[in-house]
């Protein structure tokens, strides 16, 4: 298939994560020459855990060897620490010269990790401005979904799985819960909006900005990768609904607002030609077939939180996970 705008050199830097590895593969088969550049640190995380994805991942080697077999395209892997083998990275870079990079964060900060993405954005812009380097700037709402149409073509082309607490987004979670006749546990009063796109849309999204970069001289481009908003409360009930499982609330360990609002548009993205997946219940019967198969890889006691963001969270949760009253005004 060749790609519907000029051919690109990609890399995509931790290309073997859950975004990452599906994103490659929809690259790929859109005629793209792409780069994996990973550490693995994810997949190291699972051992510090004791918590591994519940979909069985097969190692680098094996993902690129399954999909040059099933697809006739060649994807190459590089195991690099960009953190401590910078020189490595800017070798590779040098000599692969790859057209763009993407990299992909959302845009205000609630935690460390997403301060650290904003302080992306600050060095995005000095050098545009003071380098000229075209750069688009995604930011990324909450991935949902585990398959792609790239994905299923082999088992051991299948993406990674997270449903513990510190990994697992929130509808992926929901779903793993209610596999397991689990309540599912909503932080707080469920009040907090968020962003959501399917995990084929991510991929979608970056060969869009991809095949549309910014002209020379042009500012940051900025550009929405969600496909709706919807509050954590809500889409509880839309599992609930569907699986009749409990739903359960629980302190919130992180320190947010308890309600909030999130008006965010995606017209850029539509103007190229986005048609993004919502939130249906048919649809999440792809998530509940991928739990239904694995859950016995499951191990329960990861689920419910145990990182609490600062010592009040930690206070208000030194008894464990305390239960609340559903919230009156829905």
């Amino acid at each position: 298939m060749e790609p519907t705008g000029n051919k690109k050199k990609v890399i995509v830097l931790g290309g073997d994560g859950f975004c990452g590895w599906p994103t490659s593969l929809h690259l790929s088969e859109q005629g793209h020459d792409v780069i994996i550049v990973d550490n693995l640190s994810r997949r190291k995380i699972d051992l510090e855990l004791g918590c591994d994805s519940l979909t069985p991942i097969a190692s680098p080697e094996a993902r690129v060897a399954a999909w040059e077999e099933v697809s006739g395209k060649k994807i190459a892997f590089h195991l690099i620490d960009v953190k401590e083998e910078y020189d490595i990275l800017l070798k590779l870079l040098v000599d692969e010269k790859p057209d763009k990079k993407q990299i992909l964060h959302p845009a205000y900060p609630g935690s460390v990790y997403h301060s650290t993405k904003c302080l992306d954005a600050i060095l995005f812009q000095f050098y545009n401005k003071n380098d000229g380097v075209r750069i688009t700037d995604l930011h990324q709402g909450i991935v949902w979904g585990t398959a792609t149409p790239q994905t299923v073509k082999d088992e051991r082309l299948v993406n990674r799985f997270d449903y513990d607490s510190d990994y697992g987004t929130v509808l992926n979670r929901f779903l793993m819960q209610s596999a397991l006749g689990i309540p599912l546990t909503i932080y707080g009063t469920g009040g907090q909006t968020r962003g959501f796109i399917h995990v084929s849309d991510t991929a979608r999204c970056l060969q869009l900005a991809l095949e549309n970069p910014p002209k020379a001289g042009e500012q940051v481009h900025i550009l929405n990768q969600i496909a709706q908003t919807v509050r954590v409360r809500d889409l509880a009930e839309m599992v609930q609904k569907q699986t009749g499982c409990e739903v359960q609330y629980i302190t919130n360990p992180r320190q947010e607002a308890a309600e909030n609002e999130l008006d965010v548009q995606n017209q850029k993205f539509r103007n190229l030609g986005l048609n993004p997946i919502l939130l249906d219940e048919a649809l999440f019967a792809e998530v509940r077939d991928v739990t239904a198969k694995y859950k016995d890889r499951c191990i329960k006691e990861k689920i419910l939180p145990t990182s609490f963001w600062n010592k009040k969270r930690t206070a208000a949760n030194e008894d464990g996970p305390q239960q609340h009253k559903e919230p009156v005004n829905k």
